[in-house]
């Protein structure tokens, strides 16, 4: 199976994917999205249309995933290790520092980054990178 490029994919996408693959895990458990919904406690609509992709909440993502033996699998997505430019003695940030509510620097992942990229234009990769820099966002990103 080959390394999906999941920067140059659109958010559909990527919920596309997402959808084929929770689907893939449980035919390959031999499931039926009865026998998965009964598991989890939610509809067998609910899993269908996750298989759509069209997970509607982290909530139910968690539950599919805990219903197919496949939490684990959250550490590869979110790994909680320091960069390596932090010493190892170093404290965990418990949030970003503000700049200002006028001038606030927009950053990925964030409400405000999703309601303000929602209203005012789409998904711009190269302006994100120039934003946030090299060291948040790898240097496929920049060419």
């Amino acid at each position: 199976m080959p390394i999906m490029n999941f920067q140059s994919m659109g958010d559909a996408a990527i919920l596309r994917e997402i959808g084929d693959r929770l689907k893939q895990a449980r035919l390959d458990r031999n499931m039926t999205q009865a026998a998965l919904s009964n598991l989890i406690g939610v509809s067998r609509r609910t899993i269908q249309k996750a298989e759509e992709g069209e997970v509607s909440t982290l909530k139910t993502l968690i539950a599919l995933l805990r219903g197919l033996v496949l939490l684990d699998r959250l550490d590869l997505l979110l790994p909680e290790t320091l960069s390596p430019d932090q010493p190892l003695d170093a404290k965990l940030r418990q949030r970003a520092s503000g700049a200002g509510r006028k001038h606030r620097k927009v950053v990925a992942g964030s409400d405000a980054f999703a309601k303000q990229a929602h209203r005012r234009r789409p998904f711009d990769q190269a302006r994100l990178a120039k934003e946030l820099g090299p060291k948040h966002c790898g240097a496929a990103i920049l060419h």
